[in-house]
């Protein structure tokens, strides 16, 4: 694949109603990618680990215990057990806004991982593929996807830290699977609490 454009078959598929498709591709593909800060992938609140939890409360000025309880909400995930994600307030992100016509993260700076990795992202829907085989290009409805600078797969992932982010989040997903088999279900949830607001 020798980049991925906004007038691709795939792209113009998922443009006409295909919400989650997504292109699969190698560390040397290209892409281009402006956001315009439209506020769309705003509208699904990211998942959100222990160690992107405490760096955002730091950045807030507030403890990890008071980020987890007014911003994080555990939902139940069938493979998981519990995920953690940011709350919503409305339709978006808790920490979305729009100032004067243009959105804007109040947490751009200490973004959690998926915010950071879009329109790449580190899971592939080809169960055989692993590592980096499993990178693909998610291309909801997004406008700035096939626009602006072009990136490779691998320049993306380095510029934004996801191989460390990823690592991270594969750490917190190993623990609760841990946690599963060796904790009775009614003292799961005070247990991954307990990993936001005393642990990283």
């Amino acid at each position: 694949m020798a980049g991925v454009r906004a007038s691709d078959a795939k792209y113009k598929q998922i443009a006409l109603g295909m919400y989650a498709k997504i292109i699969d591709v190698k560390p040397e593909d290209s892409f281009r990618f402006d956001c315009l800060r439209c506020g769309t992938c705003c509208s699904r609140t990211p998942g959100v680990n222990p160690k992107e939890a405490s760096r955002i409360a730091k950045y807030l000025g507030i403890s990890k215990l008071d980020f987890f309880s007014s911003y994080v909400t555990l939902m139940v995930d069938p493979f998981y057990g519990r995920k953690a994600k940011l709350d919503m307030r409305g339709d978006y992100c808790v920490f979305w806004e729009k100032e004067k016509g243009k959105a804007s993260c109040k947490i751009h700076e200490v973004n959690p991982r998926q915010c950071r990795a879009r329109p790449v992202a580190g899971l592939s829907r080809d169960p055989s593929k692993s590592g980096l085989e499993a990178i693909n290009l998610g291309i909801q409805p997004c406008r700035g996807f096939g626009r602006g600078q072009e990136y490779t797969v691998k320049e993306w992932i380095e510029m934004n830290g996801l191989d460390r982010a990823w690592q991270e989040e594969s750490e917190y997903l190993d623990k609760i699977k841990s946690m599963r088999l060796t904790t009775p279900s009614n003292q799961l949830k005070a247990k991954i609490i307990d990993m936001f607001v005393l642990e990283s």
